[in-house]
């Protein structure tokens, strides 16, 4: 999926859940803006991603390295060989758990004395956006290992997607006239509830 699909999905699912439970228009605000951006997270393992071009190569390279490295001691005989990095360390739900427990650390650290409750919300919106992000992705043709490190069917890099021809294809059709107009609507739908509640 392309960033701006990623970012508007992130804010659209976090106001979703905010216009269910009431946490507060500073705590919906301050989580939509952190789940918008988080959906971007994913793709950090691409070198022409949006979180790429903002965060530098630097990051990009680590991330591929790492995500490599754990591909490979973790892989069955099952799994491909090798693998290229992109769509997999940072699309499973596990890094999304870790980024999100990261994030909340260090907001804890930075802004816990002035505000209590920043590593929850912080931690949460960072765990959601992410996990939406690498769950987007999982809609595209190639899918996502959203599930790893369980093996299904012999392989701890199963890639999640739905039956082929429901896949999308990444700046495709669907993508464009579907999903993100789809996504923006959620956004706005989900700020007007959180309004009204």
């Amino acid at each position: 999926m392309m960033g701006r699909t990623h970012a508007a999905s992130g804010a659209a699912v976090w106001l979703t859940g905010c216009a269910v439970v009431d946490v507060g228009a500073a705590t919906t605000l301050i989580g939509a803006l952190l789940a918008t951006m988080a959906a971007l997270g994913p793709d950090i393992d691409h070198p022409n991603s949006t979180a790429t071009r903002s965060l530098g190569q630097l990051p990009h390279r680590l991330v591929k390295r790492l995500a490599i490295k754990v591909y490979a001691a973790t892989r069955t005989s099952q799994d491909d060989p090798v693998t290229d990095g992109h769509r997999g360390l940072t699309h499973t739900l596990v890094c999304a758990v870790v980024v999100g427990v990261l994030a909340g650390i260090v907001a804890h650290t930075l802004i816990g004395w002035w505000w209590g409750g920043a590593a929850t919300v912080v931690g949460c919106a960072v765990t959601i956006g992410w996990a939406v992000g690498a769950a987007g992705d999982a809609l595209t043709r190639r899918g996502v290992p959203l599930l790893w490190p369980l093996r299904i069917r012999g392989r701890r890099w199963w890639d999640v997607c739905p039956p082929r021809r429901l896949r999308i294809r990444t700046n495709g059709v669907v993508e464009r006239f579907l999903l993100y107009p789809g996504a923006l609507v959620a956004t706005v739908v989900g700020l007007i509830a959180v309004a009204v509640a």
